[in-house]
């Protein structure tokens, strides 16, 4: 397994501390001990591809003005120090036995040749077993001016592309692994003859203990007896583990079973759930992370395209991902880098998986696709084949041959099937009717639902079943500002034609918990989307979804039931079609005025309903409810007609030419209109979302401008009484001219109300 920890030095200098398991060395080796200091260190020789040697390591001089010195060698003897330094000395050792390697990489810009400083130090200890003392792992140093150190700086290709800055400069170091080297022991004793011995006089290095590293700059430089000596910068201290954080984690890249695409995700314990719970279990420990996925493609072993993506939330949602290949015909490949970045500190860990695409699959992913037209093609049963071994009945008594069993596969049964149309206003197609957009209402059950939607569009003036086939990526998708559910096409599902416009998604009982939640926060819209051959996600056909047992819908259903067991008697609707004055039976009115109990003038007010959710007028602004304890209610809109009279002189009260209107729903439009909306006709009208009456009330009067709310619907309606079966003079009508229209007598043309008295209907559909 291979990972890496990233660490901002400045804005110049990034530390990359890369784990490796697959990087192990065996090599002879030196321990560097320093007798002023008491610090032991580890060195490799100079023949090392480590960078870790004698020849670039400095030691201390002075603590307090930070000068440090380059190592002094005898001009006559290779590889041993000068006897000047004799409190410098170094023990050889032979090959050990293969070990792990870390190794630490300094990135710098490409186009940056460190200014004013000469180069910088870097050293790597850790503490010894019983964390009395410290151990050395490497004290490098690189000098810009000295061109024995130039060539080990290297550059990167292609440029990587870390915290958002481009680093085309790196210089690499490798050391032993401290927490392999910490593993060298048995019963709790160092092993002889190791790393883990020789560098720590026997005693053997700490398991607990971080990796620390010390960076400082070269400030200047001078050179003294021929000793280069250096004042160094203030350090910069920095600390990882000996192993990985993160060592469960991984990255999965694999092709879809769902269509020609790939999976991308994170997995920890081998698991994306493992992923998504361990990283929202870190925010509660106070640490907040996120990831960030890098996708390169490659043709021809070239990277043509890299795309990033950034994922603070919903971790266990994979991200689909799929290749143009442009110039290759034979094979490609992608590399995905996942890093787990630390929000606040800007330190990252990464893994690194590949997937390489033969020359097979190639044209899946070609820039050009050809589609078939398959409308005409003969449609083929799939069958099971299944091999049963069964007891032979030839001449051999103990033969056996194989049997042929078929099996059709299953048929996929339906939650529910929906004829929709992408027109806005429903049509009639085959003798059916084809719901148009926003129209139709799905019901979502809390078990696994199985949703087929049977799709039409308009061509001139005819309808055609909607061509699937030039959608990508089709979607069921429930959708809010704060929360997008998505559900792929069912391919188990036989009922998939996409050529003629039939599509079956499946909602799993695993999201249901989810969608009753947006649905009780006001979400009640679904969503059928895809990507056209533009590359743009368009919305084919968007509807309504309730879940089936969500307050409404069980008030809807008890509504329903209790209507179910009255015993229906005639009434004056059934009795009267006209609501012209002169037909109302005498029966049906009292002495003092017209009967409450008849329903053609006067209709029951709910005094007791209750619903949860967002409250709505529409093309209004969305409300909130707070309460989450009663349901939520549609209502209608409405202005109450106290009456229109007819004629300029009292000669209609003679030939009774009062006409009463009492229910008039309101349009978006604002014109009116005595039919009652439905399901089909529901979008027309301005509708609301409310608990009961007096919240409707509110929100009329905070949304419609110019309303007295004075004017509200009254409990009783004494104009009808005064002006239509009280009024036996002139004076009687002047006061319920006064009182309509605020005026003097006048002339009786127009007396309307309608535009000034207001009251909401609720309205079950």
């Amino acid at each position: 397994m291979r990972s890496s920890r990233f660490i901002n030095v400045d804005n110049n200098v990034l530390i990359e501390y890369l784990y490796d398991d697959g990087d192990l060395i065996s090599e002879p080796y030196n321990i560097l001990i320093n007798d002023k200091t008491n610090i032991r260190s580890f060195i490799s020789t100079d023949d090392s591809d480590t960078n870790n040697d004698l020849y670039s390591t400095l030691y201390k001089i002075d603590p307090t003005s930070n000068r440090y010195s380059s190592i002094k060698f005898d001009p006559l003897v290779p590889n041993k120090i000068d006897n000047s330094l004799g409190f410098l000395q170094v023990k050889n050792f032979p090959s050990s036995i293969p070990i792990r390697y870390d190794t630490i990489k300094v990135h710098i810009p490409i186009d940056w040749v460190f200014d004013d400083y000469k180069g910088f130090h870097i050293r790597v200890y850790t503490f010894n077993f019983d964390e009395s003392s410290q151990v050395d792992l490497s004290n490098y140093y690189f000098d810009i001016t000295d061109v024995d150190h130039n060539y080990k700086m290297e550059y990167a290709s292609p440029v990587n592309i870390i915290n958002e800055k481009q680093w085309g400069k790196f210089l690499e170091i490798k050391f032993p692994s401290p927490t392999k080297v910490s593993d060298q022991r048995k019963d709790n004793v160092t092993k002889n003859n190791t790393i883990n011995f020789n560098l720590t006089d026997g005693l053997g290095i700490s398991k607990n203990a971080p990796v620390f590293i010390d960076f400082h700059y070269l400030n200047g430089s001078y050179i003294s007896n021929d000793i280069k000596f250096y004042n160094l910068s203030p350090r910069v201290t920095m600390s990882f583990p000996q192993t990985p954080e993160f060592e469960n984690m991984g990255v999965v890249i694999e092709k879809s079973n769902q269509g020609d695409f790939f999976l991308v995700y994170g997995t920890y314990n081998g698991s994306l759930g493992e992923l998504n719970q361990f990283l929202n279990e870190s925010y509660y420990t106070g640490n907040r992370y996120y990831l960030e996925y890098e996708i390169d493609l490659y043709e021809k072993g070239t990277k043509v395209n890299s795309q990033t993506y950034i994922v603070n939330e919903e971790f266990n949602k994979p991200i689909e991902y799929r290749p143009i290949l442009k110039f290759s015909t034979t094979t490609a490949a992608i590399d995905v880098t996942l890093s787990l970045v630390d929000s606040v500190s800007g330190s990252k860990m990464t893994r690194k998986s590949s997937i390489g695409i033969i020359q097979e699959d190639v044209s899946k992913y070609s820039k050009s696709l050809s589609r078939i037209d398959i409308k005409k093609a003969i449609k083929k049963e799939v069958y099971n084949i299944k091999s049963i071994i069964q007891s032979n009945t030839s001449n051999d008594a103990f033969g056996t041959k194989p049997i042929l069993v078929l099996e059709k596969l299953p048929f996929n049964l339906f939650s529910s099937e929906f004829n929709i149309s992408t027109e806005s206003n429903s049509v009639l197609f085959e003798n059916k009717t084809w719901l148009g957009l926003n129209k139709t209402l799905v019901p979502i059950f809390p078990f696994d639902n199985i949703l087929k939607f049977s799709i039409i569009e308009k061509s001139g003036d005819s309808q055609y079943p909607y061509d699937l086939t030039t959608i990508q990526n089709l979607k069921f998708t429930i959708k809010s500002d704060e929360k997008e559910l998505n559900f792929d096409v069912y391919k188990d599902s036989d009922e998939n034609q996409p050529e003629i416009g039939s599509v079956v998604f499946r909602v799993p009982l695993s999201k249901y918990k989810e969608i009753k939640k947006a649905n009780l926060d006001g979400i009640n819209s679904f969503y059928i989307n895809g990507i056209d051959q533009y590359e743009n996600r368009i919305i084919i056909y968007n509807g309504y979804f309730m879940t089936y047992d969500s307050p409404s819908n069980y008030r809807k259903m008890n509504s329903e039931f209790k209507d179910s067991q009255l015993i229906k008697k005639d009434s004056v609707f059934t009795k009267y079609t006209s609501k012209d004055v002169r037909k109302i039976d005498i029966r049906d009115i009292k002495q003092k005025g017209v009967s409450r109990s008849n329903p053609l003038l006067s209709k029951p007010i709910h005094s007791s309903l209750s619903k949860v959710g967002s409250l709505q007028i529409k093309d209004m602004t969305l409300r909130k409810s707070n309460s989450i304890l009663q349901p939520i209610l549609l209502w209608v809109l409405k202005k109450k007609s106290l009456s229109t009279l007819m004629g300029n002189d009292l000669k209609w009260i003679d030939n009774s030419s009062a006409i009463v209107s009492f229910d008039l729903y309101v349009k978006l439009d604002g014109s009116t209109t005595e039919t009652k909306p439905t399901k089909e006709t529901i979008s027309q009208y301005k509708t609301l979302m409310s608990k009961n009456e007096e919240s409707v009330k509110n929100e009329v009067f905070n949304t419609i401008s110019n309303i007295n709310i004075s004017n509200w619907k009254k409990s009783e309606w004494p104009y009808f009484e005064n002006i239509i079966y009280n009024m036996s003079s002139p004076i009687q009508i002047k006061s319920f001219n006064e009182r309509i229209l605020g005026g003097s007598y006048g002339e009786y043309e127009s007396i309307d109300d309608s535009n000034r008295v207001y009251y909401a209907e609720e309205i079950i559909l």
